[in-house]
């Protein structure tokens, strides 16, 4: 079978925590499929924040996290090599522009390099960089990724995840 779904679970932790009540928390749900067109191409749709809550900051106010769309590529530029990019756009936000690679390395261990093209408003736009490293290990992904803010670099910052697969039985 050529596609897959899937559904994504995030719990969001925002704001500065050397501010007093600059801290906000929430949570929301994707929901996507990709499409394997070949042994190369990959394409895939995302529906962002489809089952959202509210960001809850600590003064008591509340954020819409808002809903959205990302179309992606993943193109096997050779065997150990990905170029990956993707367009999401927001409700209310212009699009977003994102490429980079993957460069896998020997014991399931994968190096990352990307850029962002993100809009300040409708004329002008700013670049973030990303880096990072992850590995996999039967189901189990396990990643690291820093990310600088291109236009508040105090804003950047580091993400780690653990993510799991699970693999269904095959219809008969």
């Amino acid at each position: 079978d050529n596609m897959d779904y899937g559904l994504r679970l995030k719990f969001f932790n925002k704001g500065a925590a050397a501010i007093d009540g600059a801290q906000g928390n929430g949570y929301a749900i994707d929901a996507g499929g990709a499409y394997e067109a070949n042994e190369r191409l990959r394409t895939s749709i995302l529906l962002m924040n489809v089952i959202s809550g509210v960001i809850k900051w600590g003064k008591g106010s509340d954020e819409a996290i808002n809903k959205g769309i990302k179309l992606g590529f993943k193109y096997l530029l050779r065997d150990n090599l990905d170029i990956l990019g993707d367009l999401s756009g927001y409700s209310g936000v212009p699009f977003e522009a994102r490429l980079g690679g993957e460069l896998k390395l020997k014991n399931n261990f994968n190096l990352r390099l990307g850029g962002e093209l993100k809009p300040i408003d409708s004329k002008q736009k700013y670049f973030n960089l990303t880096a990072g490293i992850g590995t996999n290990f039967k189901n189990i992904g396990i990643d690291y990724a820093y990310f600088y803010d291109g236009l508040y670099s105090y804003n950047s910052r580091h993400f780690i995840s653990i993510s799991f697969g699970i693999a269904l039985p095959t219809p008969k």
